[in-house]
């Protein structure tokens, strides 16, 4: 199923996404 392999990418993507944000807010 192709929906649930990009819906499952976008969630990886999103995920780092939010650990790099909150890494930008620790070093502030």
């Amino acid at each position: 199923n192709m929906g649930a392999i990009a819906g499952w990418n976008s969630a990886n993507v999103y995920q780092q996404a939010i650990a790099r944000i909150a890494d930008a807010i620790d070093a502030n």
